[in-house]
């Protein structure tokens, strides 16, 4: 067949435009308008997100135990005499919420070092969010056994107040795993403004403020929620560009693996003659061969 040297220029402009087509950054707020993401499509983005939430796990629970301690501080200082009923409720509540950190450290320590699981992340990851589900619980607690009756509405609010926005920053940092995020967050809130909520019943002129409180926290809560959850999404989707799941995604992200191993089956094909021309120009097009039989 004779070799058509016009079609060259028209061959070449093709392959730069894949070429660019290919190496184009994807926008990931664009595809996510276009795309919903599915972060089970690839283990590898799966098991990243799993060790982010190790990594980041002693931070997070470092956090809480300081919160805890500055709570228990303001429980002392809004006291007006330490009897044995409010200290026995300070040292039951400690005694909760330090096991449940210690228990939790230990279960991240046992993964991240290979002492637990046999090498099961997503089996750790599911234990850890009921773990944290607990440990949220119990650090809710505080804001029913510190807010006795005893205490003033003022003392009562700030404990509230700061039980839920630790809990909100809590699960801030456990949004690697949107469950996990949840669980260490939402029963805290719940049990904070249940005790606030009952100082401010029966409604009074003097409880209103407690009222407008509540309301705030409740609509905070919710904002946190609905940005939590765009959050969550940017990480998935961030770990599908970095660990791809098919070939056209690996050329997207540019992660693309080139390989020169040995392929008889490709190397016959190219070397057999082809009776169509039509068919031997479409193959051209496309592999970029400058050929002629």
């Amino acid at each position: 067949m004779a070799r058509y040297w016009e079609n060259d220029h028209y061959i070449r402009d093709l392959q730069e435009a894949a070429t660019l087509e290919a190496d184009r950054r994807i926008d990931p707020e664009t595809e996510n308008a276009t795309k919903p993401v599915d972060i089970t499509t690839s283990r590898a983005a799966m098991l990243s997100l799993v060790d982010r939430l190790a990594s980041s796990a002693n931070r997070q629970l470092a956090f809480l135990a300081g919160a805890s301690l500055v709570i228990s501080a303001i429980f002392l200082i809004s006291l007006t005499q330490h009897s044995l009923s409010s200290i026995g409720r300070l040292l039951l509540w400690g005694a909760l919420v330090s096991s449940a950190i210690l228990y939790s450290w230990q279960r991240v320590k046992s993964f991240r070092f290979g002492f637990g699981y046999s090498g099961k992340p997503f089996t750790w990851r599911s234990d850890y969010s009921c773990i944290l589900a607990v440990t949220s619980t119990t650090y809710g607690t505080g804001a029913i056994l510190l807010t006795p009756e005893t205490v003033t509405m003022n003392s009562a609010v700030i404990i509230s107040v700061l039980t839920v926005l630790s809990s909100l920053l809590f699960g801030y940092g456990h949004l690697s795993w949107r469950l996990a995020a949840v669980a260490s967050s939402l029963p805290a809130i719940i049990l904070a403004q249940l005790a606030l909520l009952f100082h401010i019943l029966p409604l009074t002129p003097e409880t209103q403020p407690g009222l407008a409180i509540l309301l705030g926290t409740t609509l905070l809560t919710a904002v946190c929620l609905v940005a939590g959850y765009s959050r969550t999404r940017s990480i998935e989707t961030e770990a599908l560009l970095r660990h791809p799941r098919n070939a056209m995604q690996q050329v997207k992200s540019r992660h693309k693996k080139t390989s020169g191993a040995y392929n008889p089956y490709s190397i016959r094909a190219k070397d057999a003659p082809s009776s169509h021309p039509a068919a031997l120009e479409a193959e051209r097009a496309i592999t970029g061969s400058n050929r002629s039989n």
